[in-house]
């Protein structure tokens, strides 16, 4: 029956499916909503208070953190899946037994689990069990700061390249729309805005119909970090969205910007909606193969065909909204052009230019006994590839070093016997003859 629909029964469901499917993060989410959605229409009983001593964690544990630590609902919902997958592993017997958990059981759960998925996965699992530590270290259902024996993953800076799709494929994606339908002209507005704009997955799911000036052509983004940031709206963008206002969007009276085809008529309930949008129009273009095919994909395209463009890293990195530069520094991992122009010049520097060598101020060449150091002495040997020359050029900076600590030894010890034998200008001039000796002969 029906009415006999709770939280219970949800629970038992996806435990079942689990057995013969994976379950999607956005699976629980899509649930609670249909639960709201009947509770609302009076056709399932009012939900009761949490119904298991889980459920109560839960519940506090997500009322601490937008309480006392200011996350957003979304950063919340992200902690959990991890920590649920914890206690139900380490602590099957329930919530009584939080107080028992050691340094050793969280060691060796990370130890097992850090290879499940990517790195950045592994770091996101030790990030939310910490958070959870904390938590419990905090309200004293735990006597030990477990959160400082959390391992750490190791994750190396731009290690990775980023995954893009040329022109010709986005461009694909793109024609491969049904713009004849009302779900077809939503797609291809949603794929134009992730393709031109590069916006974030969430960032499309949370646009409104106020976030739009169409006078003024801008539009205004939720961005990560809780920021609001207006965009211009490039014409061919701008009429993909008003088709599907005129001709697509249902009659509604949610103020998100792209809803839902089916009932009830609503905003996404999160960016995974928009991942799996991109995610078919991908498959439909026949485009696989890649590590990540999800909305993500087009930010990466956008910004790759951008610095092939002539687009600075700056500026790439103030349209995609980067905080840190850093952030936009990967993609000069894939300009080919620039890196073929660097490795060209490499090794033009290391075949013609001189090498590292001391000369002495003002004079036009350097002295004989410092040739060798220019390349200038008979029978010197250039390389052909950058590789040799570059390391031919830094054992020779090394054999310059190590002889200019020897200069510099000499002209303190001239210094020394100078200042000790000699005194006013003479010794000033005496010492500067011979410590320009000293230095560069």
């Amino acid at each position: 029956m029906l009415s006999d629909l709770d939280e219970h029964m949800i629970a038992r469901y996806l435990r079942h499916r689990a057995k013969k499917q994976s379950i999607q993060r956005s699976d629980r989410a899509a649930l609670k909503r249909w639960l709201s959605v009947l509770r609302d229409a009076g056709m399932i009983a009012p939900a009761l208070s949490p119904v298991t001593p889980q459920d109560q964690i839960f519940a506090e544990f997500g009322d601490y953190l937008q309480r006392e630590r200011g996350l957003a609902s979304r950063t919340i919902i992200n902690h959990l899946p991890t920590i649920r997958r914890f206690l139900c592993e380490v602590c099957p017997a329930g919530v009584k037994d939080l107080h028992k958990i050691n340094h050793a059981d969280v060691v060796r759960y990370v130890e097992r689990h850090a290879r499940d998925g990517s790195p950045g996965f592994g770091k996101g699992m030790c990030s939310s069990l910490r958070v959870f530590f904390r938590y419990l270290h905090h309200k004293g259902l735990n006597p030990l700061p477990l959160a400082g024996c959390v391992p750490s993953i190791r994750q190396w800076k731009l290690a990775n390249l980023p995954t893009y799709l040329s022109a010709e494929q986005v461009q694909n994606v793109l024609d491969g729309c049904d713009r004849a339908s009302a779900i077809g002209r939503r797609d291809y507005a949603i794929l134009m805005m992730l393709a031109k704009l590069g916006l974030r997955a969430n960032e499309v799911a949370t646009l409104t119909l106020d976030d739009i000036d169409w006078r003024s052509g801008e539009m205004c983004i939720r961005a990560k970090g809780r920021q609001r940031v207006g965009m211009p709206i490039p014409p061919d963008v701008g009429a993909a969205v008003a088709a599907y206002l005129r001709d697509g969007r249902p009659k509604s009276s949610c103020r998100r910007l792209f809803l839902r085809t089916v009932t009830p008529r609503v905003g996404f309930a999160s960016g995974g909606a928009i991942t799996m949008i991109a995610k078919t129009a991908l498959e439909r273009a026949g485009i696989r193969g890649f590590a990540r095919q999800g909305a993500h994909i087009f930010r990466h395209s956008l910004a790759t065909a951008l610095l092939r463009s002539g687009a600075t890293l700056s500026e790439i990195g103030q349209l995609l909204r980067h905080k840190s530069y850093d952030t936009t520094r990967i993609y000069a991992k894939v300009d080919i052009d620039a890196l073929d122009r660097s490795a060209h010049r490499t090794r033009a520097v290391s075949k013609h230019a001189p090498r590292a060598g001391i000369q002495v101020p003002g004079s036009g060449a350097p002295p004989a006994r410092l040739r060798h150091l220019h390349g200038e002495a008979q029978g010197h040997d250039h390389h052909d590839e950058a590789g040799a020359g570059m390391g031919d050029l830094a054992i020779r900076s090394r054999r310059v070093g190590s002889q200019a600590l020897d200069r510099r030894a000499r002209f303190r010890a001239t210094c020394r016997k100078h200042r000790s034998e000699d005194g006013g200008a003479a010794h000033r001039d005496l010492s500067t003859k011979e410590a320009t000796e000293a230095l560069y002969l």
